[in-house]
């Protein structure tokens, strides 16, 4: 019986066969036109395919946006286009958790946050550089009726002007408003007296009405218009930083030591487009309404007891601010000096400088919020003190306008 076997020569030609089939199949999977390639060049092709139908998808929403609302609807890439600077319509930025309207001759800042509980930043332009940050608004706000301008309780200061709208009690927890004719913090209404600091002085000058009436009409109309704003377009525009000679800028020195006329006046000079939008001293109302959306969604910005995120004698935590041997916390700063003094793309809306409203307290000042940089944090947190118990007499340097109604108000054609 012969032993079967393989030959030599059969064994080289087999190697070679199975060599040159590793060859081809190698090939096939890893050459130019290999399986690998090909996956490669079909992935290309369906993140292309992906991008171009969101691309697509985004232009058809902007497209239904500006059927459904009359304006027109961009992305947030488009909204930081310098492009926008020159736009003389409002438009619309949707961003994930709602939509926010950027008014004529503003696009959104660099540095922006991308949704609105990280705070949308609008800038007006390189050259000015003024920043305001969106503040929703979804709460009934306001209350309807017929009350006259009196000046307060008892007062017949104001006579013929009469409010239909006002500001509500109690948008904050223990911050006590009343009807404009009340003994109580309230708005819309004037304040009484004859001095540097009361209406009666200042309605011709610096303010430039031909009577207290008038001024006090002005009041109401401004007041309306705040609230029909808000109702539109579900949100206002905040001064991002506290308001400095150079505007609402980081880095400015905050105006004080002058009186809440000129303060008003000098909100009022910040419009880019007053066709398209305005700007005013904050009301007492929105200022509540700032201090709900700070402290939404868990933020861990408290409102009550503001000391680890804002500049007060009593700062605590990151909010301690100390360069070299100085405390820098307790002592006036100039406008965004910390990261750790803000809170939603806001700064110093807790602590600083003591901060203006339109709001009337008791008979005689205006109220102001927020606490200063001399005060404590949980005295003066940002829902405290009262409306309308700011018992201070005289405009000290702890004392200004530096956030304004409601930094930009959208007033349509």
């Amino acid at each position: 019986m012969k032993n079967k076997g393989i030959t030599l020569v059969a064994l080289v030609i087999t190697i070679v066969i199975i060599l040159i089939l590793a060859g081809v199949a190698l090939n096939l999977t890893i050459g130019e036109n290999g399986l690998i390639a090909k996956a490669k060049t079909t992935k290309n092709i369906h993140d292309n395919a992906v991008e171009e139908e969101q691309a697509k998808l985004a232009e058809l929403e902007a497209q239904i946006g500006e059927i459904l609302n009359g304006g027109t609807r961009i992305t947030f890439s488009q909204a930081k286009e310098s492009s926008m600077l020159t736009k003389t319509d409002n438009t619309e930025l949707a961003v994930t958790d709602g939509t926010v309207t950027i008014p004529a001759g503003y696009m959104v800042a660099e540095d922006s946050g991308e949704t609105i509980d990280e705070g949308i930043v609008i800038t007006d332009a390189s050259s000015n550089g003024n920043e305001w940050v969106w503040v929703p608004v979804n709460d009934t706000f306001y209350e309807t009726g017929s009350v006259a301008i009196t000046g307060g309780s008892g007062k017949t200061y104001i006579s013929g002007v009469t409010a239909t709208k006002y500001s509500k009690s109690e948008i904050l927890s223990g911050i006590e408003r009343g009807l404009p004719n009340s003994s109580v913090g309230r708005e819309p209404d004037v304040v009484v007296g004859t001095g540097s600091q009361y209406d009666g002085a200042c309605y011709n000058d610096p303010l430039g009405y031909s009577d207290k009436n008038a001024w006090a009409q002005a009041v109401v109309d401004e007041y309306n218009q705040m609230v029909d704003s808000l109702e539109q377009y579900h949100g206002f525009w905040i001064g991002r930083y506290e308001l400095s000679s150079a505007g609402v800028k980081k880095g400015g020195t905050t105006l004080t030591s002058t009186n809440w006329y000129d303060l008003y006046i000098a909100c009022k000079n910040l419009s880019a487009d007053s066709t398209k939008s305005i700007s005013r001293m904050i009301w007492g109302c929105q200022w509540d309404l700032t201090c709900k959306y700070i402290e939404s969604n868990d933020s861990g910005y408290s409102i009550t007891d503001s000391t680890s995120w804002g500049n007060y004698s009593n700062s605590s935590g990151d909010a301690i601010i100390i360069v070299g041997e100085s405390y820098k916390n307790g002592v006036k700063q100039v406008t965004g000096y910390s990261e750790y003094w803000k809170a939603k793309n806001i700064y110093d809306f807790a602590g600083n400088c003591s901060e203006w409203t339109q709001e009337a307290g008791k008979s005689k000042f205006r109220c102001a919020r927020g606490g200063s940089c001399h005060s404590n944090g949980i005295i003066s947190a940002v829902g405290e003190p009262a409306a309308g118990s700011v018992n201070h007499t005289t405009t000290t340097d702890t004392y200004e306008s530096d956030r304004y109604s409601p930094s930009i108000n959208k007033i349509t054609n």
